[in-house]
């Protein structure tokens, strides 16, 4: 640069000067929005696939819940068998104080009429409840086997108030009176 005439080094410096000018120009105005631009379609990419990820798992999800709710499901309409007849429970609780107190050598004497109760346990529950009161002789370690057999078959059903009185006759022997408080399914429930 120093052999060139003083008119041509200034004019290479203001075609090298115009050169970086225009090519910084191009850079900021057209090549980093054009980055800019490709970075917020990334990121855009990136947080669709991050929703469409997480649409496919809760599509899974969604079907593991129902297939789990088909299941529990079909275990409440298999629980409901074991609760009392709706359309007769008393032809029900009669069958199965029968079946029982013979296990178990109870004579069972009397037994109400099932009597509705108030079911308390959540709002809208599906089911109804119905009381009976049950009077009869048992040998004291009989009795309790019935007692624990019936609740542990029955588990919809609850025995409750039990007096225990020994017999006049028999001092081992006792007269006893209990109710049984269990639920039904409401007419037209089938575990809906």
């Amino acid at each position: 640069m120093n052999k060139l005439p003083k008119q041509k080094r200034d004019q290479l410096i203001l075609v090298v000067m115009g050169t970086v000018m225009v090519v910084v120009a191009i850079w900021f105005g057209l090549i980093n929005s054009q980055e800019a631009a490709l970075a917020r379609l990334k990121t855009t990419a990136l947080e669709r696939t991050e929703k469409v990820k997480k649409a496919n798992s809760t599509l899974i999800q969604a079907q593991a819940y129902e297939d789990a709710a088909e299941g529990n499901l079909k275990v409440l309409r298999v629980l409901e068998e074991t609760m009392s007849a709706k359309d007769d429970p008393f032809a029900w609780m009669a069958a199965t104080l029968r079946m029982l107190g013979d296990l178990h050598n109870i004579n069972i004497r009397e037994r109400s009429k099932p009597t509705a109760v108030e079911v308390a346990i959540l709002p809208n529950f599906p089911y109804k409840a119905v009381l009976f009161r049950i009077n009869g002789f048992a040998y004291y370690h009989d009795f309790g086997k019935f007692v624990s057999d019936f609740e542990n078959s029955y588990p919809f059903a609850r025995v409750q108030n039990i007096e225990l009185v020994p017999t006049v006759e028999d001092k081992e022997k006792l007269s006893f009176t209990f109710e049984i408080v269990t639920l039904v399914a409401s007419a037209g429930q089938n575990g809906l």
